[in-house]
């Protein structure tokens, strides 16, 4: 069953299982997103430390597509007793390469480039995919 929401998203709840849906608008939606993410973790098994670097990368995550992608901005959350996924998708193109996965040796702090670094620290999976409805960025933990 979905219960519509007034803010753009709406929610699929079967059994354990929990589906949120939404098409965020801009930079107004990323707080509510933030908020949406940790509510529907807390239902979850998933531990608090797990949780709170999931919230963390769907912000980043997030954050990257109002930054580099093109509407329309879509999320898709998933939670399960053991286990979170979000897939964030906007109408771009996406990264041309792979980020780097380790930390500046240096002690250098790059004005950019950190985000999906510690995306992948964070989460325990991340895949990036590129179809016709554009470039997605899912990641996952599990509990």
């Amino acid at each position: 069953m979905f219960a519509a929401c007034s803010r753009g998203y709406r929610t699929d709840v079967s059994g354990p299982d929990i589906t949120v849906r939404w098409a965020f608008d801009g930079w107004a939606s990323l707080s509510e997103l933030r908020r949406t993410v940790y509510a529907t973790a807390l239902r979850t098994d998933v531990p608090a430390d797990a949780v709170d670097g999931f919230v963390v990368a769907v912000s980043e995550v997030a954050t990257n597509a109002l930054v580099h992608g093109v509407p329309p901005f879509r999320v898709v959350l998933s939670a399960a007793a053991q286990a979170l996924q979000c897939a964030v998708t906007d109408g771009g193109d996406g990264i041309s390469d792979e980020p780097a996965l380790t930390a500046p040796l240096d002690g250098s702090r790059p004005d950019h480039g950190m985000g999906l670094w510690a995306v992948h620290e964070l989460c325990d999976s991340v895949t990036y995919t590129r179809d016709d409805d554009g470039f997605t960025v899912q990641v996952a933990v599990e509990g």
